[in-house]
């Protein structure tokens, strides 16, 4: 149950207007659940600040029915789907073509359309979900705390992190290189000229291309070679630069980033065992494949990311690499995530990225490493920070830096420069985010830049403008700097690097006229003092399904690896989640070639033997801010099983399994989880159980604290098991949450088996979510609110919405991902109950999913379906709208595992008062239904079959309505004679996908009995959509019959209603023996419309949400779902109790009637009020925390 204390935010404490922060949040709107005859549509995603991805424009995702290849489809039946797809597309008319097709990993296409068209693409028969295209970042270099804690020694030590994870015993002990397995890297390319992929070491020999022209100089060595022996460049150089998107393949998968080099380097770099001048891989004798789907600069796109996955399916990688993703999906419905989850039924293991988001705080894991069935992976610092140095002279320093990506070429010459500041370190003049006056300023000389004010690339460029050859960019607070010089209105062809504030501080202090700066080929060590925690950097858990994320956790901050010849190379030091990842895909091909039988299996299991064999060894790390306490363990929902252990993942005897255990929320109650143990070994094994805890979290999910110091109660079924040899045991498991853990709070720890002889210790991690994450404290960031068309928060109760231009909007922004979002209407009766407005009960339904962060704004334009599928007009009258919110992890037919918000007492009014009922009224006039055209966030249901009649203008219902061809006349029969003041034109309101279409002229006769006609009126009109026009007629109007012209420029006219305000003027006239007389000829009828045609009845009637907020004509609306027939999932069994929400958010509105200190609200009485046979009695009263009404 809800208390009614927890959520409240005062109205006082809401400092933006929601238009404000609609603004700056650049919300999606919800789009409710429409009777989509094939397929869904997904106008837009979110990212980590709330906003939108970027959609590559005019591109989407089209997802068929049929099972790809490798999910055990037939290729050519695949190949006849997409071609019936194609031929779909014509016949409807649409103007899109397929540019990708994709069968292996996923069945589906790439289209290229006018996002306006791209609705229309879901109700192709055979389609399950047309999705936008979006931008991919490139992969971040993260910038690292201040590490080192001591000068560095000139000495080669790849050898740490191989250490860190026993994976140099692994290559020595028991002599595992990867060979034999091949590993593919899907990132910027790799450089194949690089020694250790087995080029020649000299840039330009065989493969290399020259920044910018594409250009390769011919040699002795190709592409493929012994080492890359797979690969393709689905990009070209300037693919993503600028933002424009236009592919040009290439044979050669060359690297012009360098973030893919370095990423090979980690997995496979072939450097032998103890040099100093190589980089030596976890599996440097594995084999590699290189899909580069980055260009020189820039992002990239999902659809280029698929194709990438496709290939290196085909091309039999055994282990796939993804250093990339967008942070914040948790939700794992996007094609590249349902992908991954492909290629691991068909035996390919992946690796992915868990994010560089960890400062964020909870739920930043990236796509598609959600996906339950990758091997996600979070960064660990490296005990020792290997990297380049450069000295100055005068200076007895070791200036330790970290090369620029996207920058220009950067050598190693040891030639010494002349160098300047820029100015005074904190000083604009030190920032040097604007160009100097004087082009020569720093001619010839490299330039000492403070960080902040404006991007890398912008202080780079300025330089470059005035003569520098190089820059030198301090940190402006401790740590090192991870530098992306993409700068898209000047591009940086000169060099830059970065160094530590402390270095930055040093050399400037020592500046004098004469001073260089020489950079040499001399690298050397430091130790680092975060040496073993983790990064910073990486992001936490969970996923949408509450399952652990990260699964592992590998060494990633400060890693030496490979770099491009020609970009700085050979070697550079970078820092990242990216960097875990290809060490966790090096030591994933160790173990298939220790365990070839999982290699050999080809499915499923091949994936999770690996992940089973990584987390049951993996090492716990201790919480990064517990100041040393070696008590205190990381949570695992950011470091999942530990730092992984190549060794004893390679050569460990027992396995459990189950490998995690994914507890859910406690809510969900608990269960008894069995685990097998088996044993491969010849000797019997016997363990004792026990179990360890990691820290809890607690508070907002930007800002997690440590939660309760209870533990969690771990319960077996004995105090110890033994595991025959060859042979297996088993064990059951129950895990209970921590007692006094808060609702929504993250908990976690091991179940341990320790040995009782040299056998290794066996760890199980388990992560759970304490409570009812509905009822978390930290549910909602912002809201909700109930808010005006202006978007301005609604304090109190009893606010009128005039619909038309006044309609009442919802808005919150999540803290927490949501799998399930829906809005239901409530009205007020005459006796003060409420009961559902609709059979339907939700009027607008999004099971989408919503990242944290997410903003949902949603207008409700008046509508509601009735028991037979159709839409109506909402009766005038007082009204509450509820918010329900189903989290990460809910059971979505359980209505306790909802968050249930209800906004304050509201009235609707749709300003008829003044007019005659449209029940006495009779329409007849030439008139049609339009011809409709879905747009964006339109859904692609059939247009409702009452538009296009007469009566569709005077059924009191501004949701149906005809067309007229602009100058066409109306006739309205009022039944009587009346004095007539006015007429009301109601314009359509946009259902059905069509755009309102406002009369903008019109001109009013009246007759008394159909045959003569007096001139009654006529003027212009606004134009404005949607908008209910006065027209005032002429003294003296009287008339039963009234005739109406409109007239547009655009050549037609929407009419919802016709409506007249007048007195009669005596008793009611015969009716005429034969019709009205027409209007005089010419004006040509409207084109009916195609009898193909379909369009939504219970979508937006608008579209997107509006950049700027304070226009109330492009806010958007919400209309009632036809497919939102029930309550959640419908639960069976007695009704379980509602979790009444009442006043909580910003809006301070009064709450519910309480039994007790909960508020009671029975789902079986909701139910029956929607189905019409009970009411809801709630009583109203004034909360005492809620404060004064503003």
């Amino acid at each position: 149950m809800l208390k009614p204390s927890l959520n409240r935010r005062r109205i006082t404490a809401f400092t933006l207007s929601v238009a404000t922060a609609c603004a700056l949040a650049a919300p999606v709107v919800a789009s409710p659940t429409a009777n989509i005859p094939s397929g869904t549509f997904t106008s837009a995603l979110q990212l980590a600040n709330g906003t939108q991805a970027t959609n590559v424009p005019g591109h989407w995702l089209v997802t068929l029915s049929a099972p790809s290849v490798s999910n055990g489809g037939s290729a050519s039946s695949i190949e006849t789907q997409q071609d019936k797809l194609a031929e779909a597309i014509k016949d409807a008319g649409i103007n899109a073509k397929i540019t990708n097709n994709y069968d292996q990993v996923w069945n589906g296409v790439s289209v290229s359309v006018s996002d306006s068209q791209a609705a229309q693409l879901a109700k192709l028969p055979g389609v399950v979900s047309v999705q936008p295209v979006i931008e991919v970042p490139r992969p971040e270099v993260k910038t690292s705390k201040d590490l080192t804690t001591s000068e560095g020694e000139t000495k080669y030590s790849w050898g740490a992190p191989l250490g860190m994870t026993n994976a140099d015993r692994a290559q020595s002990e028991l002599g595992l290189t990867g060979k034999g397995v091949k590993i593919g890297i899907i990132d910027s390319g790799i450089d194949i000229d690089h020694r250790e992929f087995g080029g020649t070491g000299v840039s330009g020999s065989g493969t290399s291309r020259e920044k910018g022209d594409g250009a390769k100089a011919d040699g002795a060595v190709g592409f493929p070679n012994s080492r890359v022996i797979a690969g393709y460049d689905y990009v070209g150089d300037d693919y993503g630069a600028n933002g424009t998107y236009d592919p040009k393949p290439d044979p050669i998968p060359d690297d012009c980033g360098g973030h893919g080099t370095h990423v090979a380097g980690i997995a496979a770099g072939g450097g032998a065992a103890g040099s100093s001048t190589e980089v030596r891989g976890v599996a440097p004798e594995a084999s590699l494949g290189a899909y580069r789907v980055f260009g020189c600069d820039g992002k990239t796109s999902t659809d280029i990311i698929i194709t990438a996955m496709e290939q290196a399916t085909k091309d039999g990688m055994d282990v796939v690499n993804m250093s990339l993703g967008a942070a914040y999906m948790v939700l794992p419905d996007y094609p590249t995530t349902k992908a991954v989850k492909t290629m691991v039924d068909a035996g390919v293991v992946v690796a992915i990225a868990q994010g560089n988001d960890g400062a964020d705080g909870l739920w930043t894991l990236g796509a598609p490493g959600a996906a339950t069935e990758a091997i996600t992976v979070a960064s660990v610092d490296n005990t020792v920070e290997t990297n380049y140095y450069f000295t100055a002279s005068g200076v007895d320093n070791k200036f330790f830096y970290n090369v620029g990506s996207n920058g220009g070429d950067f050598a190693r010459s040891n030639v010494a420069y002349p160098v300047v500041a820029s100015g005074e370190a904190d000083s604009e003049d030190g920032k040097l985010c604007t160009a100097p006056s004087d082009t020569n300023a720093f001619k010839g000389k490299y330039v000492l830049i403070r960080r902040g004010g404006c991007t890398f690339g912008t202080k780079a460029a300025n330089a470059q403008k005035a003569g520098a050859v190089g820059v030198i960019i301090d940190n402006n607070q401790a740590g090192t700097i991870g530098m992306d010089l993409t700068n898209a209105t000047d591009p940086v062809k000169i060099p830059a690097v970065s160094i530590t504030q402390a270095d930055g501080d040093a050399l400037r202090a020592a500046l004098k006229a004469d001073t260089t700066v020489t950079f040499g080929d001399t690298f050397g060590d430091r130790p680092v003092s975060t040496g073993g925690l983790v990064s910073d950097f990486s992001s936490w858990g969970l996923n949408g399904k509450l399952e652990m994320k990260p699964d592992v956790a590998a060494p990633g901050g400060l890693i030496w690896s490979t770099w491009p010849l020609d970009h700085g190379g050979p070697f550079n030091t970078i820092s990242g989640t990216s960097m875990a990842t290809p060490y966790t895909a090096g030591a994933a091909a160790l173990i298939l070639q220790a365990h070839p039988e999982l290699k050999d299996a080809k499915n499923a299991s091949t994936s999770e033997g690996v992940r089973a064999r990584l987390q049951s060894t993996g090492s716990p790390r201790l919480w990064s801010e517990g100041n040393g306490d070696k008590t205190l363990l990381e949570p695992t929902a950011r470091q999942g099983a530990g730092l992984i252990d190549v060794y004893r993942a390679a050569s460990t005897k027992v396995l459990p399994s189950v490998s995690r255990l994914n507890l859910g929320q406690q809510i969900a109650g608990e269960k008894t989880h069995e685990i097998t143990l088996t044993n491969s070994g010849s000797e019997a094994v016997t363990y004792k159980l026990g179990h360890v805890d990691t820290v809890t979290t607690t508070g907002e999910s930007s800002k997690p604290t440590r939660g309760t110091t209870n533990g969690a109660t771990v319960s077996t079924d004995g105090t110890s098991v033994t595991v025959p040899a060859g042979s297996s045991a088993k064990i059951a498991v129950k895990v209970s949450a921590p007692a006094g853990i808060g609702n929504g709070d993250f908990y976690g720890g091991y179940v341990t088996l320790t040995p009782d002889n040299a056998a290794q210790t066996l760890r199980i991690p388990f992560v759970g979510v304490g409570g009812n994450l509905a009822e978390s404290k930290t549910l909602y960031k912002t809201g909700p609110v109930l808010a005006t068309e202006k978007l301005k928060v609604v304090n109190k109760a009893g606010h009128q919405f005039t619909m038309f231009n006044d309609r009442p909007h919802v808005y919150f922004k999540a803290d927490v991902p949501l799998i399930r979002s829906g809005l239901v209407a409530m009205r007020k009766t005459d006796d003060g109950k409420y009961e559902v407005l609709s059979d339907k009960v939700f009027i607008s339904m999004s099971d989408k999913g919503w990242n944290r962060t997410s903003t949902r704004l949603v207008r409700w334009d008046g509508s509601y379906l009735d028991a037979n599928n159709q839409l109506q007009q909402a009766p005038e009258g007082t009204y509450q709208l509820w918010e329900l919110n189903a989290p990460a992890g809910a059971d979505t037919t359980v209505l306790e595992q909802y968050n249930i918000w209800m906004s304050n007492d509201f009235t609707i009014d749709w300003r008829r008062s003044d007019y005659l009922p449209t029940i006495a009224l009779k329409a007849s006039g030439d008139v049609t239904a339009a011809a409709t055209t879905a747009t964006a966030d339109a859904s692609t249901s059939d247009a409702d079959p009452r538009n296009g009649k007469p009566e569709a203008m005077v059924d009191d219902n501004v949701f149906t309505y005809a067309v007229v061809s602009s100058g066409a006349p109306i006739t309205l029969d009022a039944g009587k004679v009346y004095n007539i003041s006015k007429v009301q034109y109601v314009p359509n309101q946009g259902n059905d996908g069509v755009d309102s279409m406002p009369a903008t002229g019109w001109k009013a006769e009246v007759s008394v009995d159909g045959k003569t006609w007096t001139d009654a009126g006529s003027g212009s009109l606004s134009g404005e959509a949607m908008v209910p026009q006065d027209l005032t007629l002429k003294s003296g109007a009287k008339g039963r019959f009234v005739r109406i012209t409109l007239t547009s420029d655009k050549g037609k006219v929407g009419v919802a209603e016709l409506r007249i305000a007048g007195t009669p003027a005596g008793d009611a006239t015969a009716a005429p023996t034969e019709q009205p007389t027409a209007a005089p000829t010419g004006s040509a009828a409207p084109t009916a419309a195609p009898t193909g045609s379909a369009a939504p009845t219970a979508q937006p009637t608008g579209s997107a949400a509006p950049s700027n907020p304070a226009q109330p004509t492009a806010a958007p609306s919400v209309s009632a779902s036809s497919s939102a027939s029930a309550l959640p999932g419908k639960p069976s069994g007695k009704p379980s109790a509602l979790p009444g929400k009442p006043g909580k958010g910003d809006d301070n509105r009064e709450p519910l009637a309480r039994t007790g200190t909960t508020i009671a609200i029975g789902i079986g009485a909701l139910v029956l009020a929607a189905a019409g046979a009970g009411a809801l009695a709630l009583r109203k009263r004034r909360d005492a925390e809620a404060g004064s009404e503003a």
